[in-house]
């Protein structure tokens, strides 16, 4: 979180420093963090960290890693989670036209992140 912390503080501050229109470009960038936290969500399954609770889903992982004897099918959250991180993008994208005020893209960020969020972590996890 530190390096994420000091790219805001520095990216406020340029944008300051310049006078460019901070909520504008903001905006402009706030669909960009879904697509590259759908990324790193592909990653997080591929490197076989952050699974979900045992299932009995037809599409549960079992992932040999872990324990070589417990082969229990996991929830793939981190696919759940890549898959809301790209349908979140989209309705951030199809806001965009449709914007009423600067920072509604951020907003609506904030809010849909937290939703699916909520729903991985207490229905899911």
């Amino acid at each position: 979180y530190g390096g994420l912390i000091l790219a805001i503080i520095v990216g406020i501050w340029y944008l300051k420093r310049k006078k460019l229109p901070l909520w504008q470009i903001v905006d402009v960038l706030v669909p960009s963090i879904p697509i590259g936290q759908a990324i790193g969500r592909i990653g997080c399954f591929l490197n076989g960290c952050c699974y979900g609770k045992p299932t009995t889903l037809p599409w549960g992982v079992k992932v040999p890693g872990r324990d070589p004897l417990d082969l229990t099918p996991l929830h793939p959250t981190q696919v759940y989670s890549a898959v809301g991180d790209l349908i979140i993008f989209f309705i951030l994208s199809y806001l965009w036209k449709r914007r009423k005020f600067e920072g509604q893209i951020l907003l609506m960020y904030l809010v849909l992140y937290s939703i699916l969020r909520f729903i991985l972590n207490i229905v899911i996890l």
